[in-house]
């Protein structure tokens, strides 16, 4: 089965115009750490690809987890948790006792030293923080899709957020100093990815007026992405009939024929005469140099109103690949790289399914075997 499955996606990969690789390590209940490699790809239907190509043992790390564990029980005792573990309230004030519960288990403070219980201020300033931290809770949930392209939104996001840490003359004392480390920290990042993460932006219809950028530079953006679009062309030019002429890595060969001449009838004296001179040509119109048709589109695709938020921005590309072809191949390009590594840490959540304390002694082998095929593996829906 992993082997049919396994040539089923190789197959599939081998149509796939441009790709994106993520990887992330994790490591199990048997103390064994594993790597994840999964490749992300734009399917003929414009829909994002997903597929675990491999998990290898890498070397094994420890850690201890006896807090974790004392505070997921003291919250169990409370009531504090949902039928989901991974979901807990985000209440500080009801937190308080399943936390105080947990600092002062014996078995916490055999293991860990220098711990205190929380005051009131404690409490409150922590609400405080949660309220403030909610953008970037809002932005962690909306990089942690799959189905949807991320990189696009990196941009926008992070202009959102530093605005969002602007410290304000309300806040106290703990949360403007938060604000302005995240603040100070954030500036930092994406420096020498901001040229890929606004053409990615732009070529995405939602984020294409491009609002945190000023007006040079949403033109130089797009300078840009019209240069690209032309070297795409000239070098990739997304020609479907060539990957579907293609199997098995070997290209079909087909000897092209020319088109035979019209006979023409030569019904008069006349037109056996001067006929060649006056015969009626075929119309030619202006030939649009490769950096004209990139420069038409990216203006038409401007002047149109952009897509909601709410939008898929590939089902929008699929239907309107034909209007802006140099465009649409842009768009897989960039669309199928994802902002995260949130794909392959899922892969890991799955492993920890997989392996149990009970199952600890399967082989690296057997569970990439199984990792493969529960991620990849599709299973028709009975009739």
């Amino acid at each position: 089965m992993y082997q049919t499955v396994k040539d089923g996606v190789m197959c599939k990969l081998k149509t796939a115009e441009r790709v994106g690789i993520t990887s992330d390590t994790w490591t199990s209940v048997a103390t064994e750490s594993y790597m994840s490699v999964t490749v992300h790809y734009i399917d003929e239907l414009w829909n994002l690809v997903s597929y675990v190509l491999q998990t290898t043992e890498v070397e094994a790390n420890h850690r201890s987890v006896c807090l974790a564990e004392m505070l997921t029980k003291a919250m169990e005792e409370w009531g504090l948790m949902s039928k989901d573990p991974a979901i807990v309230t985000d209440n500080a004030a009801n937190m308080q006792p399943a936390i105080s519960a947990a600092l002062l288990s014996p078995d916490v403070r055999r293991n860990e030293k220098d711990l205190c219980s929380l005051k009131e201020e404690d409490i409150t300033d922590a609400e405080d923080v949660v309220r403030a931290l909610k953008p970037m809770k809002t932005a962690t949930q909306v990089m942690s899709e799959e189905k949807c392209p991320t990189l696009s939104v990196i941009a926008p996001l992070h202009a959102q957020l530093l605005k969002e840490m602007t410290s304000l003359p309300e806040d106290s004392r703990v949360v403007k100093d938060m604000k302005d480390e995240i603040k100070k920290n954030l500036s930092t990042r994406y420096v020498n990815q901001k040229d890929m993460l606004y053409i990615a932006s732009a070529i995405d219809p939602r984020f294409k007026a491009l609002p945190f950028l000023n007006e040079e530079e949403r033109d130089k953006t797009f300078s840009r992405l019209q240069t690209e679009a032309v070297c795409g062309m000239e070098e990739d030019p997304c020609n479907q009939d060539d990957a579907a002429d293609e199997v098995d890595g070997v290209e079909e060969e087909v000897e092209p024929q020319p088109p035979a001449p019209k006979q023409f009838k030569q019904s008069s004296a006349l037109e056996s005469l001067l006929g060649e001179a006056y015969r009626p040509q075929q119309e030619v119109g202006p030939q649009k140099t490769k950096a004209a048709e990139a420069e038409d589109e990216i203006k038409r695709y401007r002047e149109r109103r952009p897509a909601g938020l709410q939008d898929n921005p590939l089902i929008w590309w699929r239907e309107n690949e034909k209007e802006y072809p140099l465009l649409a191949c842009m768009a897989k390009r960039y669309l199928c790289v994802p902002g995260t590594s949130v794909t392959s840490e899922r892969v890991f959540s799955t492993a920890g399914d997989i392996i149990t304390a009970k199952r600890s002694c399967l082989t690296p082998g057997h569970v990439n075997e199984l990792l493969f095929l529960q991620k990849n593996l599709s299973i028709p829906d009975p009739e």
